[in-house]
């Protein structure tokens, strides 16, 4: 299945909802498998524009919350299935969306 096109309609939470205001969890972990478990959490605020180091406090955070500190220079394929899929959850979460989807990220 792929992501559809909005055709129309309109999100309001709270106030309008922008793309910037959306995280997304895919059913399967979606992790560059190059790149630390730190680069990929940090990877949605780089694409902002956020530095390495004013992002370490934010991706750090998130890998406390959930439970993966201590992890954070593991690559992908040094990780279990569930460990890649809470850095995918850890990504999604550290820009802090107001709406977070989620396709079975637990099954």
């Amino acid at each position: 299945a792929g992501l559809s096109t909005q055709t129309s309609g309109q999100l309001d939470w709270r106030g309008p909802v922008d793309r910037s205001n959306i995280g997304f969890v895919f059913q399967e972990p979606t992790l560059l498998p190059w790149a630390s478990v730190f680069d990929n959490v940090w990877l949605p605020l780089r694409l902002k524009g956020v530095s390495r180091a004013k992002a370490e406090p934010a991706v750090m955070a998130m890998l406390a919350r959930v439970h993966l500190n201590g992890f954070e220079n593991a690559v992908p394929r040094e990780l279990s299935g569930g460990m890649k899929m809470r850095v995918s959850i850890a990504r999604a979460m550290v820009t802090k969306p107001r709406i977070l989807l989620m396709d079975e990220p637990f099954a």
